[in-house]
């Protein structure tokens, strides 16, 4: 049970204390009369409405108003105590010599993670001498074709300081044994490393896979068993917003379908004899943020609340929904014509991804859109995190946003929309793809399970 909110004393006892009836009035006065409704209240952000004024009263049924940091529902942060998050940079060069030269640069300039990109041929598990790997090689980021490959880029990190979180296809099996086998051979722990595998994502971006989701999920399964064993803290699935941001989701959608697909992953690993809580373990999300700052916040602390909804489905302890977020800049929002606005935008994005409680931010270079970012550009992108964490303070504070009436009424607005959206829906029958993909499309939150989830009442597989 969430603690009681504590009493509110007057600042100064000459004056009453303002109340929201108080406030209306004087609004009507200075609009002459005209309802409030029709000259403040018209504005909404995704369809949702917004009210003139956002009261204590009015925000005390919110269930997690008096939620603490690091204490479930976690939607004030994993973490009892402030701190920075992790500054992460995505590495897109097409070649393995030219991302190594890149990754030194980034890590001397005050980088704290690391991501790989793979370019499609890479993710469709591809030699670049394959004929199929025609115009493929080097697209969309960088050729891991061998494990000399991986080992070059990832040498100037020091396990002991940084995280490295590799993205793959589909099947993230391939990949990830190059990466853990570099890191083996350094004699590095695995403590900082994620395997961002996204099955479903990867078949919404693309609309096809080289293998079958059953096939992909089993690769899911046994890397998750592995990591039971060997490496405690490995993430082996991250569940994506940016497909659907992208492709001009509102942010209800974009939370709901990222949530879904999390969800898919935690049944996958489930049906495949990984405990719900392990298989939680494992298990992240990333959302692209855009430029409403508010909404992308709330987006953010709204995801954990539903995370934690779906773990208590399945009886899962508290600390099992101690979710993992990362966010970055929207590339939806960025433009070519007068790149350097970007920087602008950038800003704005990642103040809203550490406002909202992210534990990794990537700020994109504000010629991304336009070309191969050049040394400038990415060091300004690297410069938004020091201008937010060291000259803002935001590391500093914990939750910035919380207690914010306007933020906790849309966290717990988008929150209620998407869990109603989940518990609307039935599980799709059948196992081939286009049913898969038919459930990725659903929002599913399961009903309270014994054991294993269940299905909701009338559905069938």
């Amino acid at each position: 049970m969430s603690p009681s909110l504590p009493e509110v004393r007057p600042l100064f006892e000459e004056f009453p204390p303002p109340t929201e009836s108080a406030w209306l009035d004087a609004a009507r006065a200075e609009l002459g009369g005209k309802p409030i409704e029709e000259k403040l209240g018209r504005r909404q952000l995704d369809g949702i409405p917004v009210r003139p004024i956002y009261v204590r009263d009015a925000e005390s049924a919110v269930p997690h108003l008096g939620s603490r940091p690091g204490a479930a529902p976690y939607v004030r942060g994993t973490r009892a105590d402030a701190g920075p998050w992790a500054v992460r940079i995505d590495v897109e060069d097409v070649r393995p010599a030219a991302a190594t030269a890149h990754v030194a640069s980034e890590l001397a300039g005050g980088a704290t993670e690391i991501a790989l990109v793979p370019d499609e041929a890479t993710r469709a598990e591809l030699d670049p001498a394959d004929a199929r790997s025609a115009g493929r090689v080097g697209s969309g980021g960088v050729s891991l074709a061998s494990r000399a490959d991986l080992a070059a880029i990832v040498a100037p990190l020091d396990p002991t300081k940084h995280a490295l979180v590799v993205g793959t296809g589909p099947a993230p099996l391939a990949l990830a044994a190059l990466a853990i086998a570099s890191l083996n051979a350094r004699g590095a722990a695995l403590d900082g490393l994620t395997i961002a595998a996204d099955p479903l994502g990867a078949l919404a971006a693309t609309g096809g896979s080289h293998v079958e989701l059953d096939a992909a999920y089993a690769e899911l399964a046994a890397l998750a068993r592995w990591a039971g064993a060997k490496a405690p803290r490995l993430k082996v699935a991250i569940a994506s917003g940016a497909p659907y941001h992208d492709a001009g989701a509102a942010v209800d959608q974009e939370l709901g379908l990222t949530i879904a697909a999390a969800v898919e992953y935690l049944r996958a690993l489930v049906d495949r004899g990984v405990a719900a809580a392990d298989a939680a373990r494992r298990i992240g999300l990333s959302f692209p943020v855009g430029t409403r700052m508010f909404l992308e916040a709330a987006k953010l602390r709204a995801a954990r609340l539903v995370w934690g909804q779906v773990l208590a489905a399945y009886a899962c302890e508290e600390a099992a929904a101690a979710l993992t977020i990362h966010a970055g800049t929207s590339r939806r929002c960025e433009t070519q014509f007068d790149p350097w606005v970007n920087m602008i935008r950038g800003t704005v994005e990642a103040f809203a991804a550490v406002v909202g409680g992210a534990d990794s931010v990537s700020v994109a270079p504000y010629d991304h859109a336009l070309r191969p970012s050049d040394g400038h550009s990415q060091r300004v992108a690297r410069n938004t995190h020091v201008l937010l964490r060291d000259e803002s303070h935001l590391a500093k504070v914990h939750d910035p946003a919380g207690g914010s009436y306007f933020v906790e009424s849309l966290t717990d607005t988008l929150a209620r929309a998407r869990g109603a959206c989940c518990r609307r829906s039935r599980r799709p029958v059948g196992s081939r793809r286009r049913s898969r993909v038919a459930r990725r499309r659903r929002w599913w939150v399961p009903a309270a399970p014994s054991g294993a989830p269940r299905r909701a009442s009338g559905s069938s597989r």
